[in-house]
């Protein structure tokens, strides 16, 4: 390839990349996701998660998850906060609401197969 084709080749790749830079990108969220069983009178939770993966993709997947490992569950939420501890505030008073009304709280080990951040 000529020294004239290896720069026009450059300068696409250039371009390219700060077209691909100037596009906005979601910005990583806290979450944890939750998922009843009434009929089992139980509740499945996630631990805490950084994500920028979009929540219905999120729900998607932690729902597929519950399906695999054979636990029935009704609507699966992904609730986010603006930070850290009021997602976490969140995830308490829902452990601590279904605990009072006699639900088994089940918390599962997950990470979303889309690129979902590290539990914490």
């Amino acid at each position: 390839m000529s020294l004239a084709k290896h720069g026009a080749a450059l300068a696409v790749m250039l371009a390219g990349s700060m077209i691909a830079s100037a596009l906005p990108t979601a910005a990583a969220e806290w979450l944890f996701c939750i998922a009843p069983s009434s009929g089992e009178r139980k509740i499945y939770l996630t631990a805490l998660l950084l994500s920028d993966v979009p929540l219905s993709v999120l729900e998607h997947d932690f729902h597929s998850t519950l399906l695999h490992m054979n636990r029935r569950h009704d609507v699966v939420q992904c609730p986010t906060g603006s930070d850290e501890r009021s997602v976490l505030e969140m995830r308490q008073y829902a452990e601590t609401y279904n605990r009072q009304r006699s639900n088994i709280v089940v918390t599962v080990n997950w990470r979303s197969s889309s690129g979902l951040g590290n539990p914490r």
